[in-house]
């Protein structure tokens, strides 16, 4: 897949203790439970902060933290 002309160059990514920053994104893991198979972790730019929690199975819970709403809730599958 070509990354498309509004990606930010690789230049701009850099390595933090928990994650990279990428352009104006800075994405970090936030927690994971080995046992119970899911992960938590943020995205956040200078206008919005999100978190994406992934459950063990592939559901998707994505929330906005700025506004206390859910984005999407459910599970993704590849369009056919």
């Amino acid at each position: 897949m070509a990354l498309s002309r509004a990606c930010a160059p690789l230049t701009d990514f850099e390595p933090t203790s928990y994650g990279f920053r990428w352009g104006p994104a800075n994405v970090e893991r936030l927690a994971s439970d080995d046992k119970k198979g899911w992960v938590l972790m943020a995205i956040q730019s200078a206008k919005s902060r999100i978190q994406v929690y992934v459950t063990k199975t592939g559901k998707i819970r994505v929330l906005d933290l700025l506004l206390d709403t859910d984005v999407v809730a459910g599970q993704f599958k590849d369009a056919k």
